[in-house]
C-alpha cells in the first residue's frame, strides 16, 4: 500500500499558476530570477532546483513588468505593471509602494532598471527613482526636462564613471560621482537626433537601440552598427549585455516569434536562437 499525504495542511492556499511564459531573467552567476506574467520563480540550473513564488507566499502583487539584480546587496528587484515594488533577497520579500501610491499624471510604468552599488535606477514615465536596496527607502529622482516639461525615461545604465540616461529628449549623461544628480542642469545632453528605447553597457561599449538599429556611441556619438531584418514588419524589443557580447532581441508580429541575436564586439551576428512569442528580455 502507498500512503500519501498533502503539502499543505487543510485551510491553506495554494496557488496553481504559469511559470512557462518568462518574460525576463537575471541572475547572481548560481541562481536563475525569473519574472512571468503573473509568478515569480527561481532556478538553479546545477541542481534543478526550482522554487516558485505568488502572493499565496511572499509576492505583493500580479502583472510583472521587469526585473533587475543587484550582486551588491545580492537583492532581486522586481517590477509590476501598477508600480508596486518587491526587493527579494534570501527568500523573503520587501515591498516599496512608493510609487504604487503617488498620485501622477499619465502611467506608472517601468521602462528598465538598472543596478549598481546597492541602489536601484528605475526609469519611469516622472524620471529615474533611486531606490537605496539596504534601507528599502526612495532616496531621490533625476527628471529630465524639454520644454519646461518633465520627459519619460526610456533606460538608464553606468559606464565607465558616468550614469547615462535616454529620454523622449534626447541620451544624457552625467558624472557618478556629482552630488546633484537631482538637478537636471548637471545632465549634459550628448544625442537629440536620434530616438533611443534601449540601453546596453557591455566592456568598454555602450549600446544604443530603438525599434530598428543598434547604436554604438563612439566619441559621444552614436554610430549606426545593426539594421534588423529586411522584414518592414520586424521590431527589436531589447538589449541585453551578456559574457562580452551584445544579445539583440526581435519580433516578427506576422510570424508570432521572435530570434535572440548574439553580436561580438566587432559588430558581428555570430550566433542566435529561436523563440517562441515576443522576446523582451535576454
Amino acid at each position: 500500500m502507498t500512503a500519501k499525504s498533502q503539502d499543505k495542511p487543510i485551510g491553506m492556499w495554494e496557488s496553481h499558476l504559469p511559470y512557462n511564459n518568462a518574460i525576463g531573467v537575471v541572475t547572481d552567476g548560481h541562481t536563475l530570477f525569473t519574472i512571468c506574467n503573473q509568478p515569480f520563480f527561481t532556478y538553479n540550473p546545477s541542481s534543478g532546483d526550482m522554487q516558485p513564488f505568488s502572493k499565496v507566499n511572499g509576492m505583493a502583487d500580479i502583472g510583472m513588468q521587469c526585473i533587475a539584480y543587484d550582486a551588491t546587496t545580492s537583492t532581486a528587484v522586481l517590477i509590476y505593471s501598477a508600480g508596486n515594488i518587491d526587493l527579494f533577497k534570501n527568500n523573503t520579500f520587501y515591498n516599496i509602494t512608493d510609487l504604487k501610491i503617488k498620485s501622477i499624471a499619465g502611467n506608472k510604468t517601468v521602462n528598465h532598471a538598472y543596478c549598481e552599488g546597492g541602489i536601484a535606477y528605475l526609469s519611469t514615465s516622472i524620471g529615474v527613482l533611486v531606490i537605496d536596496l539596504t534601507t528599502h527607502n526612495i532616496n531621490e529622482t533625476y527628471q529630465f526636462n524639454f520644454h519646461s516639461q518633465s520627459v519619460p525615461v526610456n533606460g538608464f545604465t553606468g559606464f565607465g564613471s558616468y550614469f547615462y540616461a535616454i529620454t523622449q529628449a534626447g541620451l544624457y549623461r552625467a558624472d557618478k560621482t556629482s552630488p546633484q544628480l537631482q538637478n537636471y542642469q548637471v545632465w549634459q545632453l550628448v544625442d537629440s537626433t536620434d530616438s533611443f528605447s534601449y540601453i546596453s553597457a557591455v566592456n568598454n561599449q555602450l549600446f544604443l537601440a530603438n525599434s530598428r538599429y543598434v547604436y554604438s556611441l563612439v566619441n559621444d556619438s552614436a554610430k549606426k552598427i545593426y539594421t534588423c531584418s529586411s522584414t518592414s514588419d520586424t521590431l527589436i524589443t531589447h538589449i541585453d549585455g551578456s559574457n562580452n557580447s551584445l544579445l539583440i532581441s526581435e519580433y516578427h508580429p506576422n510570424q508570432f516569434n521572435g530570434d535572440v541575436k548574439i553580436m561580438d564586439s566587432g559588430y558581428n551576428i555570430i550566433d542566435s536562437a529561436t523563440s517562441l512569442g515576443h522576446p523582451l528580455q535576454a
